[in-house]
């Protein structure tokens, strides 16, 4: 009799959790959107409860605040992008995957999704509001993303997409200076262009500095940028 009774109540816990967590990623997913299209500064968690179809005492109890909530967007994308990036290094290592065009286009698809979460507004308000966070964004940039430039970059050369004569980790930090200095909050603001557009154009610029002519005859990146771009929304929004 104990034994069923505690079969149950172990039962139980598990249906609470599994609970908890679907109630977790509706708040997470709404609040992305919300964040997204509107900011930081403008959603409060009376909207973000309301959004939910659940009261704000129940939000308070998966999160405690919305400085916590915002930690826990910025948290699970990055750490989706760094699912997809280590993905991406293990196919290449496993499968000695050759196509540069093939690996480039996992890389943009990652980073999109990232700029889907994190758009202008978004990061203007981080900034500003929750500068400790920005921080950690910045961080993460700088570190983590390091290692998988340094492999695409040298795939790119072995198979002679990129000139031998650029150093990886001098490539990589002109391409981190630019990223962090131009895809900011001040610079953005100052742009007419979305965060799409000045991805399109650094990129744009960066590649045919270190593309070789077989890499430039062989990939039109104006238009597959383009086109990497809009995969990733139409994907991003159908999985949300």
């Amino acid at each position: 009799m104990n034994y069923i009774n505690g079969e149950n109540m172990a039962k139980a816990a598990q249906m609470k959790e599994n609970a908890k967590m679907e109630l977790k990623d509706k708040i997470l997913n709404t609040s992305i959107e919300l964040f997204r299209t509107t900011g930081l500064k403008s959603v409060n968690t009376d909207l973000i409860a309301s959004e939910c179809g659940i009261s704000k005492k129940t939000l308070y109890e998966v999160f405690n605040s919305k400085e916590e909530l915002i930690s826990y967007v910025i948290t699970t994308s990055l750490g989706k992008l760094e699912a997809d990036l280590k993905a991406l290094a293990e196919e290449i290592e496993e499968k000695h995957v050759s196509d540069f065009g093939e690996v480039f286009h996992h890389l943009m698809h990652g980073v999109n999704k990232i700029i889907i979460v994190f758009s202008k507004q978004f990061l203007t308000d981080l900034k500003k509001y929750y500068p400790n966070l920005w921080v950690d964004i910045r961080e993460y940039k700088k570190e983590r993303i390091r290692n998988y430039f340094g492999l695409i970059f040298k795939i790119g050369q072995k198979h002679g997409y990129i000139r031998k004569d650029i150093n990886p980790e001098l490539a990589y930090y002109i391409h981190h200076y630019i990223l962090d200095n131009i895809v900011s909050p001040e610079v953005l603001a100052e742009l007419p262009l979305s965060s799409k557009d000045v991805l399109n154009g650094i990129y744009n610029i960066l590649l045919f500095g270190i593309l070789t002519e077989k890499g430039v005859e062989k990939s039109d990146f104006s238009t597959k940028l383009n086109k990497m771009y809009e995969h990733g929304i139409n994907r991003n929004m159908n999985e949300s």
